[in-house]
């Protein structure tokens, strides 16, 4: 698996069935690495080229420039260009956060010519994250063949904006990876996180 790609094009020669979509070098924060592990196991699993563009230079706006912008929902996305795809694909898989991350979708040129299936897995998906969405990243969930959502409350509120049935897919655990068996450690905590 591909973390770091610089190339904006899958390779041509690679025999992948699966186009894996990852925000990995976009987002990088201990919040995500669950989704980071879920892409891993995907890529485990068969021949998968990974498509993770990374961050351009950082682009000097003004403080109340770059606020304006979010409380516009102007907000564009971290890699400049297209995405061009040069060969077919059996599966397109997208992990994002929420909604607003569907700006890189259509960054993408050809999805639905060069994927025959795709799929898009949220990541954290709460009915007041749809409401503030814009309508064109809603928009770009047409391109999925299929939607799923890991927090139930959000199925019926994406519903209203796209034709396709959200599903909801709750995350597992690999709880024997975790386990420290035979040598338990003392009993602390290192790492806390609420909510």
């Amino acid at each position: 698996m591909q973390h770091g790609t610089e190339q904006m094009s899958p390779s041509s020669d690679s025999g992948a069935r699966v186009l894996l979509f990852s925000t990995r070098n976009l987002n990088q924060h201990v919040s995500t690495c669950h989704r980071y592990e879920f892409e891993d196991v995907i890529a485990a699993a068969d021949k998968v080229d990974v498509l993770a563009p990374n961050r351009p230079p950082k682009r000097r706006e003004r403080r109340f420039v770059r606020y304006g912008k979010r409380m516009l929902r102007q907000q564009p996305p971290l890699i400049d260009g297209e995405i061009h795809l040069t060969r077919e694909y059996d599966l397109f898989v997208g992990m994002f956060r929420r909604p607003q991350d569907l700006r890189y979708v259509r960054l993408i040129n050809e999805l639905k010519e060069k994927c025959r299936l795709s799929v898009c897995l949220f990541d954290e998906v709460w009915p007041d994250d749809i409401a503030r969405s814009s309508r064109s990243d809603l928009e770009s969930l047409a391109q999925f063949d299929f939607i799923f959502l890991n927090v139930e409350d959000g199925v019926e509120p994406l519903k209203e904006y796209t034709e396709r049935q959200p599903q909801f897919m709750p995350y597992g655990v690999d709880a024997l990876s975790f386990c420290p068996y035979p040598e338990g450690p003392k009993r602390s905590i290192d790492v806390f996180s609420m909510g």
